[in-house]
């Protein structure tokens, strides 16, 4: 029985420190930080300060040195028992250096301590690669990050380890992945709704001034176009 028994957990990779705090470059054996890069001492894993959905870093395999195989992180156990629908909410974005992507990421859940893996989700090799086509070194714009909720019955369990599991099959450009949150599946949904762009005009319909209202914008340029109904 895991001892991490809080209702939600959210990790953005804010500090470099994180992948020596409770994020750790560790054999596979070990897995007693809050989650563990097991991908051997290659790991290409890595912190890209600069490049975020949420805050201002995230975690991203390098398309320039990914080594072929399987690239893994791995959490420790929770006890998601309490929670009427424990979800894992992740996000994330990637590119490609030409039409035929071969990369994908799956994410699986154990309940018997990583002796065996279940499929949770996966993002194909054309998910994976979301952006499209880079021919440079790929960071993703805001408009580029997805976010994914995942969700078994199976995840009421008082012992749950995740699994993230990279996989380089050819040549590709970057993958981020950033803001991991475990919890509740409606907060985790609602979450995701609250920090979506919205953009208002009021009065609607007008014949005069109108307001234009937009959110969760702060410190971004913003570019408003008119154009009538013939473009």
């Amino acid at each position: 029985v895991s001892t991490n028994t809080a209702s939600s957990y959210s990790y953005s990779f804010e500090s470099e420190s994180d992948l020596s705090g409770d994020w750790n470059i560790v054999s596979s054996s070990d897995i007693e930080s809050i989650w563990s890069f097991n991908t051997s001492e290659s790991s290409t894993w890595e912190w890209a300060n600069g490049v975020a959905k949420h805050g201002s870093a995230s975690i991203k395999i390098n398309g320039e040195r990914g080594a072929s195989g399987s690239h893994e992180i791995i959490s420790v156990a929770y006890d998601l028992s309490g929670l009427t629908d424990p979800a894992i909410k992740f996000s994330w974005s990637g590119a490609a250096v030409n039409t035929f992507p071969e990369n994908d990421l799956k994410i699986t859940y154990s309940n018997n301590c990583g002796e065996d893996w279940l499929t949770l989700g996966t993002l194909s090799p054309v998910e994976s690669a979301n952006a499209g086509l880079y021919a440079v070194n790929f960071k993703p714009a805001d408009k580029e990050w997805k976010d994914t909720i995942l969700t078994k019955p199976q995840l009421k369990d008082d012992n749950i380890r995740f699994k993230f599991e990279y996989t380089v099959n050819g040549r590709s450009n970057n993958f981020y992945l950033d803001n991991i949150q475990i919890g509740e599946e409606s907060s985790l949904f609602q979450s995701e709704i609250s920090t979506v762009n919205k953009l208002s005009i009021f009065p609607n319909p007008t014949k005069g001034e109108a307001t234009i209202a937009v959110e969760n914008l702060a410190e971004m340029d913003v570019k408003v176009s008119l154009v009538n109904i013939l473009g």
